[in-house]
């Protein structure tokens, strides 16, 4: 998977937390909340960020974001980073303590507006890294061997929401993703070679009147991964799914919620 610390802060708006059961809407791993990270919407207007960052523990990074309007319906943006970290024994025992990586990453987006209100929100992303752990150079492991512990990665991801207003109170919702992410591990004398895949279709329709919201939608979502080397690990999943929501507010004081979700 990807880590949070792999994300740039560059292309982040906002980060949202959803407390409690959020699985209808979310899936079986939401079951105790979400953290939604939001990344930005173009702007009307041209705008540029760069951001560098040096630690004391010999790592560096610069990160950038540009935006710019294409025409009156059609904004793009660019976001792009360069990661570098040098390996750290903190403590002097042999074994590096803060693996040593090099990371380039790079995401372009589109997102187009039409007049009647429907929206469409497109992206891509890349991200190449290099890691290296394990012992420093010239150190064993107990059994008097070096011990490598090494992870190259390739990640390939595409994505979209499209977003339509179908009446005053009806609105549709379309989202899908594509992601393929390859390995290249080193385990001390192991050496393994992996790609995982993801593909994600949902589509939803939602409505409201004064005191009631509600939802129904549809999902599909595909995940498999392939080691070349162990295949008795390898796995492929199809899960097909349903889900919904209603929210009721029955006054000031009190509101009632109830969601279902079947995959």
């Amino acid at each position: 998977s990807i880590g949070l610390l792999q994300i740039s802060p560059t292309d982040l708006a906002n980060v949202e937390i959803i407390k409690g059961s959020a699985s209808s809407l979310y899936g079986g791993s939401a079951l105790g909340g979400v953290i939604n990270l939001i990344s930005r919407t173009p702007s009307d207007g041209v705008e540029g960020e760069v951001l560098l960052n040096a630690t004391s523990k010999n790592g560096q990074d610069i990160t950038s974001y540009f935006a710019t309007p294409i025409n009156s319906s059609t904004r793009a943006s660019l976001t792009a980073g360069l990661h570098n970290q040098e390996q750290q024994d903190l403590d002097s025992d042999g074994w590096i303590d803060m693996a040593q990586y090099q990371r380039a990453t790079v995401r372009p987006r589109i997102y187009w507006e039409s007049e009647s209100g429907a929206n469409l929100y497109m992206t891509f992303g890349a991200m190449m890294e290099e890691r290296e752990g394990g012992t420093v150079e010239g150190a064993t492991v107990p059994d008097g061997n070096p011990f490598i512990q090494s992870q190259d990665s390739l990640r390939l991801d595409s994505g979209f929401i499209f977003d339509q207003q179908l009446e005053d109170e009806l609105n549709l919702n379309i989202r899908g993703s594509v992601m393929r992410q390859k390995h290249d591990h080193v385990y001390g004398l192991v050496e393994e070679t992996d790609t995982h895949e993801s593909y994600l279709l949902e589509s939803s329709v939602s409505g409201y009147s004064d005191a009631t919201a509600w939802l129904v939608g549809v999902a599909y979502q595909s995940d498999s991964f392939d080691s070349q080397d162990f295949s008795e690990f390898n796995y492929t999943y199809q899960v097909p799914g349903l889900f919904s929501q209603l929210d009721y507010e029955a006054s000031n004081d009190i509101s009632m919620s109830l969601s279902a979700r079947a995959d």
